[in-house]
């Protein structure tokens, strides 16, 4: 029962994923960040004449020509290295929950190119389309900050989400430097009491390296209990890893960043997570058609 509620909710936020992020899909056909250009010749960045006099304003437009950044970029380039690994996950006995919680960090991706339609430079300030806070999104070419911040007006579905809890999300991106961060917590009485963060790289060899990582003070009915999760994924053409740790730490973890260890493979996540203090759940990997348990 546990299991079939866990997918069940797991799935709901995978559609939003999807909604999200297919609202300004540019899909990415080559293995580099960045998105792709048009080939129709006469298709530029520059506003129709019809979108009236204040269509710029504010940010500027990038010149015609150029690679037409936006956050979502990021989330389809994993998306599509997934896609091709997801048939084999698919078939396999082992309850995979885990491997697909990097998908999550996207889930607002797609609502902050939406506070900037045209895909200027700048910032815009808006209330996202589906999560509904007040957030921001500010981009310099490739380059973008993000976030938002709200009070929850009403007790929420979870036992411990309280009419008054603040919600925060911040994050940044680097498109052509492959690189993708978010955090996201919510505060009860000025104490954190769940706590999520999402690295992501791109490696030399075009696979995506994530280390996820959540905490929280409360178990599912409410009561007091801290636990934390850490989760290593290594994605790409022909390749899938993945090392699934526990704790009980709760919100009070020191984040693991991939730039403080370089190119992180799977025997590293173990050692890395187990220096941490956290205790391996399990490991494994795609070899040929199968996914295989260590």
């Amino acid at each position: 029962m546990k299991k079939a509620f866990a997918a069940l909710a797991l799935l709901i936020c995978l559609l939003l994923v999807l909604t999200s992020c297919g609202l300004l899909r540019n899909t990415i056909e080559e293995n580099i960040p960045g998105g792709r250009q048009s080939d129709d010749p006469n298709d530029t960045d520059e506003p129709n004449d019809t979108q009236g006099p204040n269509t710029e304003q504010p940010g500027t437009s990038q010149d015609p020509g150029t690679k037409e950044y936006r956050l979502s970029s990021f989330a389809d380039l994993w998306t599509d290295l997934y896609d091709e690994n997801s048939s084999v996950l698919s078939k396999s006995q082992e309850f995979l929950l885990e491997a697909a919680y990097p998908a999550l960090s996207f889930v607002t991706a797609g609502q902050y190119d939406m506070l900037n339609l045209f895909n200027q430079e700048g910032r815009f300030e808006g209330k996202l389309l589906l999560a509904g806070w007040d957030g921001f999104v500010e981009k310099h070419g490739p380059n973008f900050t993000f976030g938002y911040e709200g009070i929850r007006e009403d007790d929420g579905w979870a036992p411990s989400d309280k009419a008054g809890d603040r919600l925060v999300e911040q994050g940044n991106c680097q498109l052509e430097d492959g690189h993708y961060f978010v955090e996201h917590y919510t505060e009860q009485d000025s104490v954190k009491i769940s706590r999520t963060n999402t690295d992501f790289q791109v490696m030399s060899d075009g696979s995506i390296v994530c280390i996820y990582q959540s905490g929280n003070l409360f178990d599912a009915r409410g009561d007091e209990r801290p636990s934390s999760t850490v989760v290593y994924v290594r994605n790409g053409r022909g390749q899938f890893h993945i090392v699934v740790a526990k704790s009980e730490k709760g919100t009070d973890y020191d984040n693991i960043l991939i730039s403080d260890h370089g190119d992180i493979m799977k025997a590293d996540a173990i050692r890395i997570f187990e220096q941490a203090g956290y205790t391996i759940n399990y490991s494994g990997s795609i070899v040929g058609d199968t996914f295989v348990l260590d």
